[in-house]
């Protein structure tokens, strides 16, 4: 779980940068790297960043947050692509990352998500945002 500290550390232009900077090394040694500022949460974003190239690449595109235990536990962009209904509204009870909801978005005139976790709501919301949605 993402505490708020974490979150609100993913939102600075210094750690954003470092983030960018980080993609393609390997995760454990950006942990090590004593020059690196907030090097865990650093390394752990880069680490869920790189696996978000097949699993979720449109939030790897965007450099969406990545929540560790949400990342597990979302769909895949080609799994949510595949859900069929449409209509008016639809309600997302556990939204998570937003995976779901993203893709429902394209189907519905209205999305309504609930998540009962704060700081994942928050983090839900700024990659909406960062994805265009």
């Amino acid at each position: 779980m993402m505490t708020p500290e974490q979150y609100r550390l993913l939102l600075t232009p210094e750690v954003r940068r470092t983030v960018e900077e980080q993609i393609g090394r390997d995760p454990a040694a950006i942990a090590l790297d004593k020059r690196i500022p907030h090097a865990a949460l650093v390394a752990t974003q880069v680490k869920y960043l790189a696996r978000a190239r097949t699993k979720l690449p449109s939030y790897y595109e965007a450099r969406c947050i990545l929540p560790p235990l949400a990342f597990e536990q979302a769909s895949s962009e080609a799994c949510a692509a595949r859900k069929s209904c449409s209509g008016n509204t639809v309600l997302d009870l556990t939204c998570g990352l937003g995976v779901d909801a993203l893709y429902l978005s394209k189907r519905f005139r209205e999305v309504i998500t609930l998540e009962r976790d704060a700081t994942l709501a928050a983090v839900a919301e700024k990659n909406f945002r960062r994805l265009g949605a």
